[in-house]
């Protein structure tokens, strides 16, 4: 019994069986970075907010086939060209890399389909605009 994806992928190119009407075989697969989504792993459950590029929703990301973990997914609207699809990429990669307990960690981008989504920890609480700093009032010097 096939199981995910990756198994249906697997037993396409291991039984040379084409999977389209062209009748392409997979000779090599290639494996995506953990970072790369799919939008088929990603469910929105509540719109949090507008952002300057899109919406943005609390939601659920499947890891596995029965595991998965809350986060925050920015949605782009609109569609963006090829070089800002790369840049966008460069962008996660370096994202990716900055680890810190006090910054909220990039999981990964979906960017097969619009919209393009970019899936990030769930922070819990309120909104950074309602902290304790910035309702205090600068006094000048």
């Amino acid at each position: 019994m096939i199981e995910n994806h990756v198994g249906l992928i697997e037993y396409h190119r291991r039984n040379k069986i084409a999977f389209d009407e062209d009748g392409t075989i997979i000779k090599r697969a290639i494996k995506r970075a953990d970072w790369q989504l799919n939008h088929e792993q990603i469910v929105k459950t509540k719109k949090l907010g507008d952002g300057a590029f899109g919406d943005v929703y609390k939601g659920i990301l499947r890891t596995g086939l029965m595991e998965s973990r809350e986060v925050a997914i920015k949605t782009i609207i609109g569609s963006i060209s090829s070089e800002e699809n790369e840049k966008l990429f460069r962008e996660a990669m370096l994202m990716r890399r900055l680890v810190h307990p006090n910054v909220v960690m990039l999981i990964g981008v979906a960017s097969n389909e619009e919209p393009v989504m970019i899936v990030m920890e769930f922070a819990q609480g309120t909104n950074l605009c309602n902290a304790p700093i910035y309702s205090l009032e600068l006094q000048p010097f």
